[in-house]
């Protein structure tokens, strides 16, 4: 799970708990569906944000659809995590740097998998909320 191991290590999210699901339905038509979650964070479910990540076993490829964004995680310093980022397996989209207009540093990336992540600069967001 390339997804997983990126998020541990590259924005030292803990592993808060996981699962292991194997289930076969014997109705009118047979099937076996195996799965396994990941619950990552920064600390309890009930008090801070948590980051699902699910392995479906035999799944080869999603379709990331149109619903489907980004998520935006908070850094001291966009220079470094864009490093880290490349170093972590990560493609960088957006190279480090201040939005127009507004001045707050962001970068953005790709991980493993091809999903999106913004980080934004600590200093800089708390400046926009002001």
């Amino acid at each position: 799970m390339a997804q997983k191991l990126f998020y541990f290590s590259l924005i030292n999210f803990v592993i808060l708990s996981s699962a292991y699901t194997h289930f076969t339905c014997d109705s009118l038509v047979t099937f076996t569906w195996q799965y396994t979650i990941a619950m990552m964070g920064y600390g309890p479910e009930d008090k801070s944000t948590v980051l699902e990540l699910t392995y479906n076993y035999g799944v080869k490829e999603y379709d990331k659809g149109n619903a489907y964004a980004q998520i935006a995680i908070g850094t001291d310093d966009v220079y470094k995590t864009a490093e880290a980022v490349k170093l972590a397996g990560g493609k960088i989209t957006r190279e480090p740097g201040p939005l127009p207009g507004i001045n707050t540093k962001i970068t953005a990336c790709l991980d493993p998998d091809g999903w999106k992540t913004v980080f934004v600069d600590n200093v800089d967001f708390l400046k926009e909320l002001e």
